[in-house]
């Protein structure tokens, strides 16, 4: 089986990718409580992957939030880790569904851009 897997979106300047994004489709029941919420073993697995393949050091995986909370839009949760000898930071984060189904696109975007912005300041 010959498969490429591909990261949802990458962030580059110039030619070198500073940050990957990873949108994961299904929530994490068992994590609701905690946002943003921990990264299940297969997601940090495919996100090692994605980092080595494009020589990238920061990923931010987005998990989806059926429920609105009081969460700022920027919270993230931030994970350090060596990866082939170098500092790799995965951070994970929420999207707001419940906002995004009322409409509340601008909402969304907002949320989205300030949990960018601190995986690269991470």
């Amino acid at each position: 089986l010959n498969r490429t897997v591909t990261p949802d979106g990458q962030l580059r300047i110039g030619t070198e990718t500073k940050l990957l994004i990873d949108a994961k489709y299904k929530g994490r029941p068992e994590q609701e409580q905690l946002i943003p919420p921990s990264p299940s073993r297969e997601d940090l697995y495919e996100a090692a992957v994605f980092m080595g393949a494009t020589n990238c050091s920061r990923i931010l995986l987005v998990y989806p939030r059926v429920e609105s909370t009081q969460a700022t839009p920027a919270a993230i949760r931030v994970y350090r880790a060596t990866l082939l000898g170098k500092e790799a930071i995965f951070c994970t984060s929420t999207v707001d569904l419940a906002a995004l189904a009322q409409g509340h696109v601008e909402q969304l975007v907002t949320g989205l851009l300030c949990a960018i912005v601190q995986t690269l300041k991470a």
